[in-house]
C-alpha cells in the first residue's frame, strides 16, 4: 500500500515538473513562431500598418489556455487616411486555445482586453470611414469575380491562397481607461469619451445568449452642428442583454443608464439587420428632482 502511494506520489510530482518545465520553455521555443501567426493573421485581414513595440507569452496567467499580450500597438490607416492613427493600445492581451495556433481549423479567441487604448473615428465629408479597413474575403473575390472567370482558373486560384478560418470564441471584452474620438465631417457632429471602463462577458458564440454589460466613461462631450449637448458629463450604464446574434437583434433587461446625477431605465430592442440601426427603446425615470435635473446643465 505505501510502495502504491510512493509511486503515486512520485508520477503526480513528476506530471507537475513537466507540466511547469512547459510552462517555462514553450514560451521561450515557440514565442516568434507565435508572433509570426498573429502578425499574420492581423495583417492579412486589414487593409493598415500594424506595429507593436514588444509582446510576451504565458501558459500560466490563463491556464490550460495561452495568454498573449501585444504593447504598445499602433493600427495606422493607409491612402486617404495616411496621416491618421485609428487605434493606439498601451496593452492588447488575447486569451486563445494554443492548440489552435498548430491545427487547420483556425484560430480560437477566447478573450480580449485593452489597457488605455485610445481610438479616433473619422468620418469625411463624402461619408468615407476610416474604420473601414477590413479586406475582402477570397468567398467574396471568387463570387464576384466567377462570371468572368474560367471554373479551372478559379479553383487553381483559391487552392493557391487557402484562408485559415479566425474564431472568435469570445467570454469575455474589456476595456480600461480608454478615450474615444468620433469626428463626422459628413453629418457636422463629433463625440468624445474618456476614462471609459467597459466588460462585456457571456457566451458570445451561440446564436442566442445573455450578456451582462457593465460601462462607465467620464469627460463625455457631443457636439452637432453649432450646439452642444453634452460637456464633460458622467455617463454609466448596467444593462443584462438578451442578444440574438443570427439576426443581430438585442434585448435589453434589468438595467440603468445615468448621465451625471441623472438615473434612467430603458427597455425595448436594438436590432442592426444591415447597415441600420433600429431603435425601438422606452426610456423611464425611476426619481428624478430638480438637483439631479440641475446636473444636466
Amino acid at each position: 500500500m505505501k510502495k502504491g502511494i510512493k509511486i503515486a506520489g512520485i508520477a503526480i510530482g513528476s506530471l507537475l515538473a513537466v507540466i511547469v518545465l512547459a510552462g517555462i520553455l514553450i514560451p521561450v521555443i515557440f514565442n516568434e513562431q507565435i508572433k509570426e501567426k498573429v502578425v499574420s493573421v492581423l495583417n492579412d485581414k486589414v487593409n493598415a500598418r500594424i506595429s507593436f513595440e514588444d509582446y510576451g507569452l504565458s501558459l500560466f496567467r490563463a491556464f490550460p489556455d495561452a495568454s498573449f499580450a501585444l504593447n504598445d500597438l499602433c493600427i495606422c490607416g493607409t491612402d486617404r487616411f495616411e496621416r491618421d492613427t485609428l487605434m493606439a493600445v498601451k496593452s492588447m492581451r488575447l486569451v486563445f486555445n494554443l492548440m489552435s495556433l498548430f491545427g487547420d481549423k483556425g484560430y480560437e479567441i477566447k478573450a480580449l482586453a485593452l489597457e488605455k487604448p485610445l481610438v479616433n473615428a473619422l468620418v469625411l465629408g463624402d461619408g468615407t470611414a476610416n474604420w473601414d479597413i477590413m479586406k475582402e474575403s477570397p468567398e467574396t473575390v471568387v463570387e464576384d469575380t466567377v462570371a468572368s472567370v474560367p471554373a479551372t482558373v478559379t479553383e487553381e486560384a483559391t487552392e493557391a491562397t487557402p484562408s485559415k478560418p479566425f474564431r472568435m470564441q469570445l467570454r469575455k471584452f474589456s476595456i480600461n481607461d480608454g478615450r474615444v474620438t468620433y469626428t463626422d465631417k459628413e453629418s457636422d457632429m463629433s463625440a468624445a469619451v474618456s476614462d471609459l471602463d467597459l466588460v462585456l462577458s457571456g457566451n458570445m458564440t451561440g446564436m442566442r445568449t445573455g450578456l451582462d454589460l457593465n460601462l462607465g466613461a467620464k469627460g463625455v462631450d457631443f457636439t452637432m452642428g453649432s450646439t452642444s449637448y453634452l460637456t464633460e458629463a458622467s455617463v454609466g450604464f448596467r444593462a443584462g442583454v438578451d442578444a440574438m446574434l443570427d439576426s443581430m437583434k438585442f434585448e435589453l433587461k434589468d438595467n440603468t443608464l445615468s448621465i451625471n446625477a441623472i438615473e434612467l431605465s430603458l427597455s425595448g430592442t436594438v436590432a442592426m439587420p444591415a447597415d441600420d440601426i433600429m431603435l425601438d427603446v422606452v426610456f423611464s425615470t425611476p426619481e428624478t428632482s430638480f438637483k439631479s435635473l440641475l446636473s444636466m446643465v
